[in-house]
């Protein structure tokens, strides 16, 4: 696995840096590398891309490439910076990633996905959903191949909630969700959910809620709800008998199917 650190993707904040994992070149299948922009977690508000290595360690030796970008964080911006970070991050690397390969000799570029943990999960949802983010830079969120939403909050986030004086346990539906926005966009990439009995509370029901939501509008063709059993993440520590994790597993069963 190559290492790449610290690249930067904007100049709009001193938090605007990625790191890049790539699969060695004995890896590459078919010799094309797909790409997954991961988000951490944090609550919005803490957190770090080095998170992401473990993850980035499992799956490159199965020739997935890994971007681990850092976002501006609460309590230094509000809403919505810090998914405006997350686009300017895709929209780095979807401009980007040829080269990085050319330069490395690894092959094509893959397909392009787009997922996060927690609060990556949220940001993941806002772009999959709120097209405006990721159109600023010229993309439809649905030109990427696909979307892994891990344990993420489709209503108001509560760290915002949090942040802007509002009891953090309520259930908004704003422009601040991903939930807001089902059903004013028909064309959606295909995603995955995925969520834990045991989750945060009340996140396993708005995950639900938010998956019934698109079958609601006939938008469930290429969704998926996962539902593992554990505490909240525990599926991205967890190592099953043959040393996978389920997060490893999921990402990459998905990957190869939407890879494209």
């Amino acid at each position: 696995m190559t290492e790449l650190k610290n690249i930067c993707y904007s100049d709009t904040h001193e938090r605007c840096l990625l790191d890049l994992y790539l699969p060695d070149a004995d890896k590459v299948r078919n010799g094309r590398v797909p790409l997954i922009i991961w988000f951490h977690g944090g609550g919005l508000s803490g957190g770090d891309k080095g998170g992401v290595r473990p993850f980035a360690a499992d799956i490159t030796p199965d020739g997935v490439a890994v971007c681990a970008p850092n976002y501006s964080l609460l309590p230094n911006v509000n809403f919505p910076i810090f998914i405006e970070d997350a686009a300017a991050a895709v929209a780095r690397c979807v401009s980007g990633f040829k080269d990085i390969l050319d330069e490395y000799g690894l092959g094509e570029t893959g397909g392009i996905f787009c997922g996060g943990s927690s609060a990556g999960g949220y940001l993941s949802m806002m772009l999959c959903f709120d097209k405006r983010y990721l159109a600023v830079h010229g993309i439809d969120s649905a030109e990427l191949c696909g979307y892994i939403h891990g344990s993420g909050q489709p209503t108001d986030h509560f760290n915002i909630l949090n942040h802007n004086g509002i009891d953090q346990r309520r259930v908004i539906v704003s422009e601040r969700s991903p939930l807001y926005f089902v059903g004013l966009e028909a064309n959606l990439a295909p995603m995955v959910f995925i969520v834990s009995d045991n989750d945060i509370f009340n996140r396993l029901e708005q995950n639900r809620t938010m998956f019934r939501a698109l079958q609601h509008f006939e938008l469930a063709d290429n969704a998926e709800l996962i539902e593992l059993q554990g505490g909240h993440c525990e599926y991205e520590r967890k190592r099953e008998e043959d040393g996978r994790t389920e997060h490893h597993r999921i990402a990459l069963d998905f990957i190869r199917k939407y890879d494209k």
